[in-house]
C-alpha cells in the first residue's frame, strides 16, 4: 500500500515538519506501508499568482497516485489538510487517521470559532465567548430530544474548559 501524509504545515519550521514526518513515516514502515514523499521542494513558477495553489495542485496530484492518505492528528487546523480530507472523501480514497498507527488519542485542540463536525455534519460551534451553540443533525428518524442526546454525548469529548459551559441548567441554542 502506498501512502501520502498530509500534514499541516504552516507556521512550523521545516526541521518540525521533517521530525514529524519522520515519525509518521517510521511507525507507517514498522507496518509495511509504503509512504510516498510529498513535501515538495520546488518553488512555483514566477507567472504563478497563488503559490499556494500551486501547491495544493501538486498534492492533488500526488492523492492521484496513491492508496491512502494519513492525515496528521492536527490536520484540522491546515486548510490544506482539509481540502486534501475533503477530496479523499468526494474521490474514495482511503483516510488513516492518526490512531490508524499511533495508540495515543488524538490531540484535539479547539480554538473559538472552531467548527465541530460528526459524520460530515456540523453540530456545534465554539464561540468567541466560550459558549457552544449547538446545530441539529437533521437526522428525520429522531424527534428533537433523542437529537439533543445524540449531540451531546458527542461533547463528552471535548475539553474540560469547553464541557463547564454545558451543565444541566444550560439549555444549548439549536438551529
Amino acid at each position: 500500500m502506498k501512502v501520502m501524509i498530509s500534514l499541516p504545515m504552516n507556521g512550523k519550521t521545516d526541521d518540525e515538519i521533517y521530525t514529524e514526518t519522520k515519525k509518521i513515516t517510521d511507525k507507517l514502515n514498522e507496518l509495511h506501508i509504503e509512504v510516498v514523499a510529498s513535501n515538495f521542494k520546488q518553488d512555483p513558477p514566477d507567472t504563478c499568482q497563488h503559490p499556494p495553489l500551486f501547491y495544493m495542485a501538486k498534492s492533488i496530484d500526488m492523492i492521484s497516485k496513491v492508496d491512502a492518505v494519513f492525515f496528521h492528528k492536527d490536520w484540522r487546523y491546515g486548510r490544506g489538510c482539509r481540502i486534501e480530507r475533503e477530496i479523499c472523501r468526494v474521490y474514495g480514497v482511503k483516510i488513516l487517521d492518526w490512531n490508524f498507527a499511533f495508540e495515543e488519542e488524538e490531540n484535539i485542540r479547539y480554538k473559538n470559532n472552531t467548527r465541530l463536525y460528526s459524520d460530515n455534519k456540523e453540530v456545534a460551534t465554539i464561540e468567541d465567548d466560550g459558549s457552544v451553540i449547538f446545530r441539529s443533525p437533521n437526522s428525520p428518524s429522531l424527534n428533537r430530544e433523542a437529537q439533543m442526546t445524540q449531540i451531546k454525548e458527542k461533547i463528552k469529548r471535548f475539553p474540560e474548559d469547553v464541557r463547564k459551559n454545558l451543565d444541566n441548567n444550560h439549555v444549548p441554542h439549536i438551529d
